[in-house]
């Protein structure tokens, strides 16, 4: 299974890190894709992104410093 990490660095020097599951190498989950284009659009640090899911988070665009994704291949037998 094919999984995404994005991990979001605040301004407050924690770390927010999410998973999400992938279905191709090459194309960024529709979550992820959407959030940094919400970082693009609000580059004066307004609004929030929601991020819907098993667990939903809320993340306050003013409060992110960077972020990163790493894409990895997970073994299916081992617990999502």
């Amino acid at each position: 299974m094919l999984v995404q990490e994005l991990t979001i660095y605040l301004k407050s020097g924690e770390t927010v890190s999410l998973a999400f599951k992938a279905k191709k190498a090459d194309e960024l989950h529709p979550q992820i894709e959407a959030f940094f284009k919400s970082l693009d659009y609000w580059k004066h640090g307004k609004g929030s992104f929601r991020f819907q899911g098993e667990c939903e988070a809320f993340v306050l665009l003013a409060d992110v410093s960077a972020d990163k994704v790493n894409s990895y291949n997970r073994n299916e037998s081992a617990a999502w």
